[in-house]
């Protein structure tokens, strides 16, 4: 009996253990960044617009990404995938880098040698006769023929970076993948050229980041991690003083929204029971509270939202956030066209 309860105490140990591993592996986070906003150049390019055009214009955008990941996590994060495209305005995108590219271990080409052999073989017996007995010779002669192929073959290569186009040809996705000789980890530019109106001024691009890879769980078993987030980023002509001005006040309005909202999620969890039916005073119970991640939809929203039915009980300060947020982010979509 003794044993029994024993060996239940193992399995309910191991059973814990891997829950929390488990737990563990869900909160593996990679930690992705982007600048807070972007200088865009015009370039002319004859192989994809025509210098004379008087209606559309070429302008290069180069959006550094940076990522990293925890020490002891380094080895489960297999890829990382960004996604760049625009946020509101919809562009066509006609080059983009770094291109699909492949690796290998081995620099050049493997040299092979193949030879294929054939032996012919003649016998025959001789009696040679003696006073006890004949002893019996066997004389064989063999004739060996061969041909020898030499030739130099490829490597196999392994995937390092793939890339092409998404959303219609108005934005661009690039998956860098682990290996040997290229880390994951660390900075890297990504480049898109895109065709906009002649009065293009700013707007605004989405930058989804995502990483993904394998965590070892108990008995040998994986689980697929994933991280990801998302940045919208303002960009602006290069040389534009009020288009830089505008993308400068989107990033201001966007960070006092967020932090304003914040502190509100913090100050509205009640701590007594007075506080409790003073909010419950405040919110009936057919009109629900604003989701808690309300600024996040509303800074994400494809479209303008409508904001008065979900704010018109904030707090008048916290109203003026989202007015103030959405007036910032009209105006650089505006800019776009």
């Amino acid at each position: 009996m003794r044993q029994f309860f024993r060996y239940l105490r193992t399995i309910a140990c191991c059973l814990i253990a891997t829950a929390c591993y488990g737990v563990m592996a869900q909160t593996v986070q990679s930690k992705f960044d982007v600048p807070a906003l972007i200088e865009a150049h015009a370039v002319t390019n004859e192989a994809w617009l025509d210098p004379n055009d008087d209606y559309e214009k070429l302008i290069e955008i180069v959006v550094p990404v940076s990522c990293w990941v925890e020490k002891r996590y380094r080895d489960d994060i297999q890829e990382f995938r960004f996604d760049v495209l625009w946020h509101g305005n919809h562009h066509p995108v006609v080059d983009y880098r770094p291109r699909t590219s492949l690796q290998s271990p081995v620099h050049g080409t493997i040299a092979i040698e193949k030879r294929d052999d054939q032996t012919f073989r003649l016998g025959g017996d001789t009696i040679v006769p003696t006073a006890v007995t004949n002893v019996a010779a066997r004389m064989e002669k063999a004739m060996v023929s061969g041909q020898i192929t030499r030739f130099e073959e490829i490597p196999q290569h392994d995937l390092l970076i793939a890339s092409g186009s998404v959303n219609r040809g108005t934005g661009a996705f690039f998956r860098f993948h682990s290996s040997k000789q290229f880390p994951l980890e660390g900075g890297r530019d990504l480049t898109l050229i895109c065709r906009v109106p002649k009065t293009w001024r700013a707007g605004l691009l989405r930058v989804d980041c995502l990483g993904l890879g394998k965590v070892k769980r108990f008995a040998n078993f994986t689980e697929e991690i994933r991280s990801s987030i998302s940045f919208l980023v303002p960009i602006y002509l290069k040389g534009d003083r009020e288009a830089q001005r505008a993308a400068i006040e989107y990033v201001q309005q966007e960070q006092s929204l967020r932090q304003s909202w914040s502190q509100y999620l913090a100050d509205r969890s009640p701590t007594t029971v007075l506080e409790s039916m003073q909010k419950n005073l405040v919110w009936r119970r057919d009109e629900p509270e604003p989701p808690a991640d309300l600024a996040q939809r509303v800074i994400h929203a494809d479209d303008e939202i409508d904001l008065e039915p979900t704010t018109n009980k904030l707090p008048s300060d916290l109203r003026n956030k989202f007015r103030h947020f959405a007036l910032a982010r009209r105006q650089m979509i505006a800019l776009g066209y």
